[in-house]
């Protein structure tokens, strides 16, 4: 059984700053605080170990698509089956929705069950909220004025 989630979020940063930020987020797992490590495993591969509900996870993604500000897209060679894209899209000057598309097979009854009740719906969620928050602060900070001490 597949199971199909399809979320977004809008963050007040450019595309291009979004799909960056996204970008780093893949490759070194911060991208939701399920994942446990990330680590390169070929040319476009990567290896993920995740402990989601307590049930520990591991598989391959092979990034099957990037193009810069608008999109990424992935698929497991190993491992837990998933796959999923992530778009970004302009709103305005210093507007972005980033439009998250992700499908999976829960292969466990524990993950069946999860699946069914909403947990994934809301680890998705969560994900794309802590993106949003880190996204925009790192914007904020790098756009704040260095101040300077005034001389005594």
């Amino acid at each position: 059984m597949t199971m199909t989630i399809e979320k977004h979020v809008d963050v007040n940063v450019p595309p291009g700053e979004a799909y960056s930020n996204w970008w780093h987020s893949f490759e070194t797992g911060e991208i939701s605080d399920d994942v446990e490590a990330v680590e390169p495993a070929g040319p476009q591969r990567y290896r993920w170990h995740a402990n989601i509900a307590g049930i520990d996870e591991e598989w391959i993604a092979e990034v099957t698509e990037r193009i810069p500000g608008r999109r990424i897209a992935w698929t497991s060679r190993a491992g837990a089956p998933n796959a999923g894209c992530v778009t970004f899209h302009r709103l305005g000057q210093e507007h972005t929705r980033v439009m998250l598309q992700l499908e999976f097979q829960p292969e466990r009854v524990l993950e069946r069950i999860g699946a069914w009740l909403g947990f994934v719906d809301r680890r998705v969620d969560a994900a794309l909220d802590d993106f949003k928050v880190r996204v925009e602060s790192e914007s904020s900070a790098a756009a704040a004025p260095s101040v300077r001490p005034t001389p005594s």
